[in-house]
């Protein structure tokens, strides 16, 4: 059996629902700094290192048993 490595990430989404609260997160907590706007979301920058693409207004899936 082999292990599939992953050496880096440099773009990762992330959906949530509450846009403004979440870009307040990763700008100032995190240290994010916001590039551009892009449709629905935008798109976010660790010191030249990670991209993050920021999208709001999507609901909480609902756990079916």
């Amino acid at each position: 059996m082999s292990i599939v490595g992953l050496a880096r990430f440099e773009t990762v989404a992330i959906y949530v629902v509450d846009f403004e609260k979440a870009l307040k997160f990763y700008t100032e907590i995190l240290g994010f700094e916001k590039i551009r706007n892009m449709g629905p979301g935008c798109l976010l920058e660790l010191k030249g290192q990670l991209s993050l693409y920021l999208e709001g207004g999507r609901k909480p899936r609902i756990k079916k048993d």
